[in-house]
């Protein structure tokens, strides 16, 4: 997948990091959001995103030095590594205690919370519009 070949993808790639750093460098400071991007799921995205771009920027300035055969195998550990890094961080994350689920205003938007299902109804698109 040559995504980070393009000049463009490299330049999303340090955009985004550097948003990302700063951002939630800053964030953490403020006294409301305190540690709650490290803390909520649903904030945890971003950072899950940014561990997967690092990862691919990695594998991908590594390639000019290896063959062809080598990096195909390289590609699949860091693969690997990467889906075991994920799992034990979320297992250690969600074990800890110190991080809550889905908010209540997510859950609110129409998120069932028994059955994690959308309920569709909440939503103005499901009702049948007026006659013009």
């Amino acid at each position: 997948m040559p995504v980070l070949n393009d000049p463009a993808t490299w330049n999303l790639w340090k955009a985004y990091a550097i948003f990302y750093v700063v951002g939630t460098a800053l964030a953490v400071n403020i006294p409301v959001v305190g540690w709650m991007p490290f803390q909520s799921l649903e904030q945890m995205g971003p950072l899950f995103v940014l561990a997967i771009m690092q990862l691919y920027a990695y594998v991908e300035t590594r390639k000019k030095a290896m063959s062809e055969r080598d990096f195909k195998a390289f590609c699949k550990q860091m693969a690997g590594l990467g889906v075991v890094g994920v799992a034990v961080a979320l297992g250690v994350v969600m074990q800890s205690g110190r991080v809550g689920g889905l908010s209540a205003r997510v859950r609110g938007r129409g998120l069932h919370s028994s059955t994690f299902q959308l309920n569709l109804s909440r939503f103005g698109h499901t009702y049948p519009r007026p006659p013009v």
